[in-house]
């Protein structure tokens, strides 16, 4: 079974890409949700007074009722500097429960699960990898990319320019 942690920010972001959202059940089987980040996405999400906000906490609270998500209660004993409290849950609940891989789209977070040994996937580089293993063409990868950044994804135009340069040596 394979098995990845995963922060707000691809759960967000998914949700708002269902094609993103299904490649990421064709990957993994089972999605681990540390219970801050379903405060941050869900909870929080659904007491916004932002209309688009609300909807898509609705969405997320649907999603993560499925079977393949899992919410999982994890205590921090560390919060690290410069990271939210869903950053510090998602790369606690890898460490503890010996998950490797961790979705996650932040650089610091990125920076400090590296630091633990945990593999981060930013979700550029799960449609770069769903790519390559020919889940998807590169026409299909580069119209999720570009749906991402319509949905306020943010993104360097650097780091665009290297996801567009990877696509092309395939």
């Amino acid at each position: 079974m394979r098995k990845v942690v995963t922060n707000a920010s691809p759960l967000i972001f998914a949700t708002k890409v269902p094609d993103i959202l299904n490649l990421l059940r064709e990957m993994y089987d089972r999605f681990l949700v540390p219970e801050q980040v379903y405060e941050e996405v869900v909870e929080k999400g659904l007491q916004s007074e932002k209309e688009d906000i609300k909807e898509n906490a609705k969405r997320l609270e649907k999603v993560i009722e499925q079977d393949e998500f899992v919410r999982v209660s994890v205590e921090v004993k560390k919060q690290r500097k410069g990271l939210g409290k869903g950053e510090n849950a998602a790369i606690a609940l890898a460490k503890m429960r010996g998950v490797q891989t961790i979705l996650m789209d932040e650089r610091k977070g990125i920076q400090v699960a590296k630091s633990h040994d945990l593999t981060p996937e930013p979700l550029p580089a799960i449609l770069i990898k769903a790519h390559k293993n020919d889940r998807i063409s590169k026409k299909k990868c580069k119209k999720l990319l570009d749906t991402l950044l319509v949905e306020h994804y943010w993104l360097s135009t650097a780091n665009y320019r290297k996801i567009m340069q990877e696509l092309e040596k395939k």
